[in-house]
């Protein structure tokens, strides 16, 4: 997607959990989609679990998350997206204000790109250079067997949110349980993130990774480790060792910098004063 206007040489890249929304998980999702069938979100919680302690490669769990999703409606993950995941206060300042100043954002998840998409939807899609997360397969409720492409999807979802919520494909479509693993894998990420600089023009030095989780740990450092800039924002307290870690081995003030502890009252706010300390 084209700005309206020249961007500027800079690219910013938000991780999802954490930094958009709160303790968005795949077992999130499978909780909400699934509200009868509680074993469900059981094994999730479960593979949620593993995967934080390393018990459970991203990527294995991603095709496991996806097999317990099997059946999903698209309407219910596009509900999911905008009724209950629950938005970091100042998302919509931030990202207006960013747009305003022509710097592009990258919108960036370890889970389903029907959730990264669906909140561009919600929030303006002209916010956002791109999305990118893992495509999560939707099929015919009836004939799963008949897969529709991800870009038919993602035009689905666009389509929800101009007065098309109402079309009986939001119900007749679902999850066959089967995805496609493109950045599960934080190295994977942090090469995407890479190419997409150099696809701008943009020079590592002027991306800043804004993340919060100890599972981004890998992203960061490489991030790090190309010149690039971290901002560790909402951040667990497992988060504390790995900033003594980068700034131990990449003495440059502005290599990493953090601010706001997980909190329910986080606001980004505080993440565009450091991007930004001139206003």
């Amino acid at each position: 997607m084209k700005y309206a206007q020249p961007i500027d040489r800079k690219l910013v890249v938000l991780e999802l959990d954490g930094v958009v929304v709160h303790d968005h998980t795949p077992s999130e999702l499978i909780r909400a989609g699934f509200p009868l069938e509680p074993e469900r979100y059981e094994q999730a919680l479960d593979l949620h679990e593993k995967e934080s302690t390393g018990d459970a490669k991203p990527e294995e769990a991603l095709f496991q998350y996806s097999t317990l999703a099997c059946g999903l409606s698209l309407r219910r993950v596009i509900e999911y997206a905008t009724f209950k995941m629950r938005f970091v206060n100042a998302f919509d300042t931030f990202i207006k204000t960013l747009y305003r100043k022509n710097i592009p954002v990258l919108l960036i998840s370890s889970s389903f790109s029907i959730i990264t998409e669906a909140v561009r939807q919600l929030h303006g899609p002209d916010r956002f250079l791109t999305v990118a997360a893992n495509p999560l397969m939707f099929g015919l409720k009836k004939k799963p067997e008949i897969v529709i492409s991800e870009q038919k999807l993602m035009s689905l979802v666009q389509r929800y949110f101009h007065r098309a919520r109402d079309h009986r494909a939001y119900d007749k479509l679902a999850a066959t349980g089967h995805c496609n693993v493109v950045i599960a894998n934080p190295l994977q990420k942090a090469s995407l993130i890479s190419e997409l600089a150099m696809d701008l023009n943009i020079p590592s030095q002027a991306v800043t990774y804004v993340c919060s989780s100890q599972k981004d740990r890998e992203t960061l450092l490489s991030i790090i480790r190309s010149r690039g800039r971290a901002v560790v924002f909402n951040f667990e307290a497992s988060m504390e060792a790995i900033i003594r870690e980068c700034t131990k081995d990449n003495p440059s003030e502005d290599a990493i910098q953090f601010t706001t502890p997980k909190s329910r009252r986080a606001n980004l706010r505080s993440v565009f004063e450091i991007l930004f300390p001139d206003g």
